[in-house]
């Protein structure tokens, strides 16, 4: 159990309800909640007050509110600094995806980085260990993850063999598909498509309107994922070029040029990294699919995949004619690592792997271009 460390949650959302503040009490820590009727503007002075000041802040209120929210964090903690003339008080920021939803405020976002400790999350890239499970061995995620791997590590289940695949490097894939397709249901008067809450799995009532759609708010997950296990693989690339091939409504209708109210129900993306070819493919009204996870493609014709289902993962790798060789069942209660790994980060060690600076880096490289692809998108200019 960990007493020590004072958390404060900017949100009141499902994530936060069913996410947030029942991992932090598993490991001890009451978190202090600064917005506890979603009807309720922040007062996010109380982060800062007495024994309510935060050593770690988390910032998943509503994605339109993130940037202007991180704002008001960091003037708090100037004024403090004013205050007590002492420089030492710089709490750790993180904050969900996506850092902002609009491109005028990328320059902002780093801005405040140079100062602040901030960090983007998203609670899909701390599966990339799995896949170093399979790539790289145990021993590698010991060493890279440790507060991942203690975790995982006892909670494996494994069949058959993915020795096959030890070692392989960024030349041997051929592709990687990235998917997130949501189980929705429908209003039972009007017929009017509904999502589900991924949370709760209740309906979700919300009209939403852009930014709120798939691009910045599904599609961020499998591209992060991908990206940091190419990254860990070796791939340095750093510039991103991302195509939107389809956008549609929830009704599955295209979403017309110029169009900047409707939020996205569905979309199809394309980007390659160092030569790799990827498709991704995001649905928040599925009807009864439920998918969620990418496949990696190799070059000799096999296949290492991994899918989410409840809360747990599974890895499988499958040869040229679609024969499992190998399975890994994995517990991984993603919320539960997530909050142990902010609590204890690891020293950065390298620029690729467990560094919350470099994953913050490319996770802001990743909203740029989607933001830039939406621009292009929406205003029909190709």
């Amino acid at each position: 159990m960990i007493q020590s460390v004072g958390v404060g949650i900017v949100g009141a959302g499902a994530i936060v309800q069913t996410g947030y503040n029942p991992a932090f009490k598993r490991v001890g820590i009451q978190p202090f909640a600064v917005r506890k009727n979603p009807n309720e503007r922040p007062p996010l002075q109380k982060l800062f007050q007495g024994s309510n000041q935060s050593d770690i802040i988390i910032v998943a209120s509503p994605p339109s509110a993130h940037r202007p929210n991180l704002c008001t964090l960091a003037e708090y903690i100037k004024f403090i600094h004013g205050l007590t003339g002492i420089n030492e008080y710089n709490p750790s920021i993180f904050c969900e995806k996506p850092l902002c939803t609009r491109i005028e405020d990328i320059e902002r976002i780093k801005n405040l980085r140079k100062i602040h400790n901030i960090y983007a999350i998203d609670h899909w890239t701390v599966r990339s260990p799995l896949f170093y499970l399979a790539l790289k061995g145990k021993e590698y995620v010991q060493e890279h993850f440790p507060n991942y791997g203690k975790i995982y590590l006892n909670s494996i289940q494994e069949s058959g063999s993915l020795e096959s695949i030890k070692d392989c490097n960024l030349s041997d894939i051929e592709s990687i598909e990235g998917f997130l397709l949501e189980k929705s249901t429908a209003d039972t008067q009007t017929g009017e498509p509904l999502a589900l809450n991924f949370a709760t799995g209740q309906p979700d009532p919300r009209t939403f309107r852009y930014p709120d759609g798939v691009i910045l708010d599904t599609a961020t997950h499998p591209l992060a994922l991908i990206r940091e296990i190419l990254t860990g693989m070796g791939s340095e690339e750093s510039k991103l070029e991302i195509k939107i091939e389809d956008m549609r409504d929830k009704y599955g209708k295209p979403i017309q040029s110029n169009d900047w109210s409707t939020a996205e129900g569905s979309a199809k993306l394309t980007l390659s990294i160092s030569g790799i070819p990827i498709r991704i493919d995001v649905n928040k009204y599925a009807g009864e699919q439920n998918r969620k996870g990418i496949i990696i493609n190799f070059k000799d014709g096999s296949s290492l995949s991994l899918s989410r289902i409840n809360n747990e993962d599974i890895l499988e790798l499958r040869d040229q004619q679609a024969k499992q060789l190998g399975k890994m069942e994995i517990q991984s209660p993603l919320y539960d690592i997530l909050v142990r790994h902010s609590i204890r980060p690891p020293s950065p060690r390298s620029s690729s792997l467990g560094n919350y600076k470099g994953l913050t880096s490319r996770r802001i490289e990743e909203i740029s271009t989607l933001l830039q692809a939406i621009n292009l998108e929406r205003t029909g200019i190709q």
